[in-house]
């Protein structure tokens, strides 16, 4: 029951239950000069990551303290213990459990805690969800050595052949999102990260995920101004790319490891395992009279409209073709009624090893030309008429917002007003409970929800010198 930032529902803890778990037991040990084991009881004191977040320390002294007052993978594991969780446990498991008892914290640790928190920590220090080492690597790995200013001397280097993930990389940055906001299975160590059709169906909010809108709204405990003044104007456009296709390589690996699943079966039962294909295809506003079924658009497969749409605009023109091709084949393949699960592992091995390939090309270019800028968001509203579902709509939204806020358009600055009524584009920035309508649904669209939009980027774009 993975849950996720606004706009998906969030419980906020308050700052007491924090500071009462770091005061546990379990940190009442003899004082140690580093962390110890798996525990990060180290990293929060005042000398280190724990200065108070409102204080005017350098930001590195007050990263701890602003991830567990503001950040939202901090009440990963407490929204777990609401009402509308107990439901969701209910309708998987058909059984009445207390939150909190044993079994239902069984339930948690086999289901939910590899995206819900650390399983690197304590089962006892699980109300701190999902804790600096989720992202940044097991605590041990870390311990004194990048206190030492020889081992910060060495740059990227310092990461290799240790445990550390190298978050200082937008690529890393964005894969570690993407493993557990798109998922990851057949995992080296832990549980399996996957919010599959049963789970949703019982309650689970769908995996709606883009790194790059997620990473603009997200509050902040390192430095940004690096990464300014390197890209410019397209850093946000860098951004989405390397988000882009990280969260598609997930995607893929995802089908891959759910087809070779498939094969070692004996049943049939979750293949094709239906969260691969558009929802918004099957479950979408009934009333009379119905656009969709004006256009004949009934109930259909349609593979993947979130995490590989758009995707022809990450990548570079040398490698579209062939990626291009191996990507049509697979999405034909998983639309048939019968998918084979040997011809979708094979063809989406493919598919992955050119997706890989064109991610290391996109983080080895340094940077894009303004004009280049301007040519992307032109060539980009001429797709707009070509939107046929929300995934796709919202998906084609955030990057000409991204391009346009680049390019300094008045447009970008004043967001369009039927689009700020979903909180999932909307401002301002919120983790809180949203109302159930400012969740991200497909009853809003229509053909031609973004044309307005559209037309006044054009205008704008076109009065430019």
């Amino acid at each position: 029951m993975m849950r996720r930032p606004e706009p998906m529902v969030l419980v906020i803890a308050s700052l007491n239950l924090f500071l009462v778990a770091f005061a546990s037991a379990d940190d009442k040990q003899p004082a140690k000069k580093g962390p110890s084991g798996n525990s990060i009881s180290g990293c929060m004191t005042t000398a280190c990551h724990g200065a108070n977040s409102a204080s005017d320390a350098p930001l590195w002294q007050r990263a701890g303290s602003i991830w567990f007052d503001q950040d939202p993978h901090a009440q990963a594991y407490t929204s777990l213990q609401t009402e509308l969780s107990k439901n969701i446990v209910w309708r998987m498991t058909k059984r009445e459990m207390a939150v909190g008892s044993i079994d239902y914290n069984a339930f948690l640790e086999l289901k939910c805690v590899s995206c819900h928190a650390s399983e690197l920590a304590p089962v006892s220090k699980r109300n701190l969800g999902g804790d600096c080492q989720i992202c940044h690597g097991p605590a041990d790995a870390w311990d004194e050595i990048h206190l030492s200013k020889e081992w910060q001397s060495l740059g990227p280097k310092r990461f290799e052949d240790r445990k550390m993930v190298n978050v200082e990389s937008i690529a890393s940055r964005a894969a570690v999102c993407s493993s557990c906001h798109v998922g990851e299975l057949s995992r080296i160590t832990g549980r399996d990260r996957e919010v599959d059709h049963q789970l949703m169906a019982s309650g689970h909010p769908p995996m709606y995920f883009d790194f790059e809108l997620f990473s603009r709204r997200y509050p902040k405990h390192w430095e940004t101004k690096d990464e300014l003044v390197q890209y410019g104007k397209s850093s946000r456009l860098r951004r989405w790319r390397i988000g882009k296709l990280q969260a598609s390589i997930a995607r893929v690996k995802m089908l891959t490891a759910r087809a070779e699943r498939a094969q070692q079966s004996d049943s049939i039962r979750d293949w094709p395992e239906l969260t691969e294909y558009s929802c918004t295809k099957c479950h979408h506003a009934l009333e009379q009279p119905s656009w969709r079924q004006a256009k004949g658009a009934n109930a259909s497969y349609v593979w993947d409209s979130w995490c590989t749409s758009l995707l022809s605009q990450a990548i570079s023109e040398k490698s579209s073709g062939a990626l291009s091709n191996q990507l049509e084949e697979l999405t034909k393949e998983m639309e048939r009624i019968a998918p084979s699960a040997y011809a979708v592992r094979s063809k989406s091995e493919r598919v992955l090893n050119l997706l890989e390939s064109e991610l290391k090309s996109v983080i080895d270019t340094n940077h894009w030309p303004d004009a280049d800028l301007t040519s992307e968001l032109a060539e980009l509203l001429k797709l707009e008429p070509t939107l046929s579902s929300w995934e796709s709509a919202a998906q084609w939204y955030m990057l000409t917002e991204s391009i346009a806020d680049g390019l300094n358009m008045d447009v970008a600055k004043n967001r369009f007003s039927k689009l700020t009524k979903q909180g999932f584009f909307g401002e301002p920035k919120t983790w809180l409970r949203s109302d159930e309508s400012t969740r991200p649904n497909s009853i809003g669209f229509r053909p031609g929800f973004l044309s307005d939009y559209s037309d006044t980027l054009l205008q704008e774009l076109r009065s430019r010198p």
